[in-house]
């Protein structure tokens, strides 16, 4: 999609439908579903009001080890600064629902995300952080990793330069897991924050997360400050008023 494009569906009940599950096979589509046009940048992308069925299993998908020609995301966004992206359904995505690295001022709103193969909604790190993001009332059921990912030097990222994602504010989600582990690989957290700056998770409820129902946590070893050598750590967390239950009981220990 172009910058100021706006997509819309007339209702719910408009569906586009994707039949590739692979990300390195070009002759079943190749990469994302939905991206933007440029990824040095693009402005002013609007995506609401349809389904987006994917060519996925339904069923968790990790680790990344297990899957050597990729995992498509469903929306994968580079560079894009002044987006919203609400009132979807995202269902059987092969890996990682919305995918949205390096742009400003997203708002993340009111998706119904469900039975992806990997991450419900992350905001990850490709030479630059992600900033002034708000992700709110979505609704996000039975995916195979993190329900709400904030990523700034995790496994297979190699930042050695900072920029880390800053200023999101994650509030009124529901992260429901699967209640038992469908097919020995579900893995993930409710929320991941990794390595990210003033950040607000706030009146959030989780249940059935695989591992931590909120994990803050340091980059691993591939990311880190060349000055001091030493991990980039997480910096001014807020995390208030949210409900976890059942939270740990079923992770794939061999991850990521």
């Amino acid at each position: 999609f172009p910058s100021h494009d706006t997509n819309e569906g007339s209702n719910p009940t408009s569906v586009l439908h994707f039949t590739w599950n692979t990300h390195k096979n070009t002759e079943n589509g190749g990469g994302a579903y939905i991206r933007n046009a440029d990824p040095k940048g693009n402005q002013h992308i609007t995506l609401s009001n349809f389904t987006m069925d994917g060519a996925g299993s339904g069923l968790p998908r990790s680790p990344n080890s297990m899957n050597p020609d990729g995992l498509p995301p469903g929306i994968r966004f580079d560079h894009v600064d002044d987006f919203t992206i609400s009132n979807l359904e995202i269902r059987k995505v092969p890996g990682i629902s919305i995918l949205y690295l390096n742009g400003t001022h997203g708002i993340l709103t009111h998706n119904f995300i469900h039975h992806s193969g990997r991450d419900g909604i992350n905001g990850g790190w490709a030479d630059d952080g992600s900033h002034h993001m708000t992700v709110s009332h979505n609704l996000i059921q039975n995916i195979g990793d993190d329900g709400i990912a904030v990523n700034g030097g995790s496994q297979g990222l190699s930042n050695t330069t900072g920029n880390l994602p800053s200023d999101f504010l994650i509030e009124n989600n529901t992260i429901q897991g699967w209640e038992e582990n469908p097919n020995g690989l579900q893995i993930g957290r409710g929320i991941f924050i990794n390595s990210a700056e003033n950040i607000e998770v706030k009146s959030n409820t989780i249940t059935h997360s695989a591992d931590s129902g909120i994990l803050i946590t340091h980059s691993q070893p591939s990311s880190y400050n060349p000055t001091t050598k030493k991990p980039w750590r997480p910096k001014n967390i807020t995390v208030t008023s949210n409900s976890i239950q059942n939270a740990g009981k079923m992770a794939y220990r061999d991850w990521e």
